[in-house]
């Protein structure tokens, strides 16, 4: 008879992580959890399947396709994240596991865990439980290990009842899952199906030309070595964030008559992210730098490796096709657009890497909402001084407060809004006209009313990006 698993759930302690790494990857598809490679004391598979902040974006990728097709995972399979104070999803964990229960009818709960039993095992503090089921169905948990301080546990009671508390992280010695290694009477082991990185001929570690940085990558995550301090970056590591899956190849190069550099990263599923240290700095220089990747780039697939030919980058498919890599480039390095009207500011970001922002502020200098998503060139005829751009939205986030809670809480919520927009330069670049061509309204702009941006912000009373 299977034990019931939440008159357990305060009940059992965690097993210690330390312990072997026994993996089963499998090079074939398994229908389902009954073809997996099991041993006697397993009760459930895990993979870790990549770094993502955002589960709907790995959901896009051609990993979660390979996934769903090897595993025979449903459409609407959930992915369990912890939860901030104000009761919205972490954004701070970015590690993505695969759970697949061996038992159909097994007992699964997910919660929170305090970092006072990671100090204390003994301590009788929990967390809130996140995700609870009978069924013993596939489901991706997103959670943090970085150090050793994990910080979710998945309670599994299968019908035999044996049972396991086990909490998801990455060795810091090679970043391979780890897994208990001592398994008691009564108790079950872990399955590890992460499968292994591809190998690429692309270097693992470049310098940037024109800024004392060191990229690389580690554990399927590229770090940043700054040697020297500039503007707004201090002389220390940075990790590259928002990334979606692992990287397994770097590859440095220039785009364009102004040379911008840009870092391209292989994915391990032949998808491309970028990076352009031009974007850390000159929309607010005052402020911390942001090291953020430009997520995938969606029309690059099955991508092999990059090759600089003259002024451009060209990204090289498994078939040895070319795909030229365009960057969102204006006749001026401005990138920060303003337009204000009853007591708001709106600012347009549009970042050389394919990033793009687009702002509701107030007049007190608060942010009420911020949009966020990619941006593509469409169209670029300096004569004529008109700019198109496509648009694809990723997150929606709403600053708010009430009587009730005088602070401002922070409310991101994904987005799938999508269309166009045409910018058209006057006065010798110093204002443009925004139109947007298609898709819904954004803020207060509506399709095919135009509204005149500024590179002056009328809180600062100067440009964001110099002349130079």
């Amino acid at each position: 008879m299977k034990t019931s698993l939440f008159t357990l759930l305060f009940g059992l302690l965690a097993l210690t992580a330390t312990g072997c790494h026994r993996s089963n990857a499998q090079g074939a598809a398994a229908a389902d959890a009954s073809e997996l490679p099991w041993e006697e004391t397993d009760i459930v598979a895990v993979a870790f399947v990549g770094y993502g902040s955002s589960f709907e974006d790995f959901k896009r990728t051609p990993a979660f396709a390979d996934l769903k097709q090897r595993y025979g995972l449903p459409d609407d399979i959930s992915c369990i994240s912890r939860k901030d104070e104000e009761g919205e999803e972490s954004t701070t964990d970015n590690e993505l596991y695969l759970v697949i229960p061996r038992d159909p009818n097994a007992s699964v709960a997910v919660n929170d865990l305090p970092v006072e039993r990671l100090i204390d095992p003994d301590a009788d503090v929990y967390g809130p439980i996140l995700y609870k089921s009978e069924s013993g169905t596939p489901f991706f948990v997103r959670c943090q290990s970085s150090g050793g301080m994990m910080n979710l546990e998945m309670i599994i009671v299968d019908n035999n009842g044996r049972q396991i508390v086990y909490r998801p992280q990455l060795s810091t010695d090679d970043g391979s899952l780890v897994t208990p290694g001592i398994v008691n009477q009564g108790e079950g082991s872990v399955l590890d199906i992460t499968q292994p990185l591809p190998t690429s001929r692309l270097p693992q570690s470049v310098e940037c030309p024109e800024d004392p940085i060191t990229a690389r990558i580690a554990q399927g995550r590229v770090f940043l070595d700054v040697q020297k301090p500039f503007g707004a970056v201090e002389d220390r590591t940075y990790v590259l964030e928002g990334i979606t899956g692992r990287c397994v190849g770097l590859f440095a190069g220039e785009i364009g008559r102004d040379k911008l550099f840009f870092l391209c990263l292989l994915m391990d599923d032949g998808g491309v992210e970028a990076f352009c240290p031009t974007s850390i700095s000159g929309f607010n220089p005052n402020s911390g730098a942001d090291f953020i990747s430009s997520g995938r780039l969606p029309d690059l697939k099955d991508i092999t490796g990059f090759r600089q030919e003259g002024d451009a980058i060209q990204a090289i498919d498994k078939s040895g096709g070319k795909h030229t890599l365009r960057p969102n480039l204006l006749p001026k390095p401005y990138r920060s657009l303003f337009h204000e009207v009853d007591g708001e500011e709106y600012e347009l970001r549009i970042y050389p890497d394919w990033r793009l922002m687009f702002i509701d502020g107030s007049r007190e200098g608060g942010t009420i909402a911020c949009c966020a998503g990619q941006v593509f060139q469409t169209k670029a005829d300096a004569k004529s001084g008109q700019y198109e751009f496509r648009y694809l939205m990723r997150s929606h986030t709403a600053f708010e407060s009430g009587d009730t809670n005088p602070d401002i809480v922070e409310k991101t919520t994904p987005s799938t809004a999508s269309g166009s927009f045409r910018l058209t330069t006057h006065d010798g670049g110093q204002t443009y006209d925004l139109v947007l061509l298609s898709g819904p309204a954004l803020f207060r702009f509506k399709p095919g009313s135009p509204a005149r941006f500024s590179i002056v912000s009328s809180y600062e009373g100067q440009p964001r990006w110099s002349e130079e």
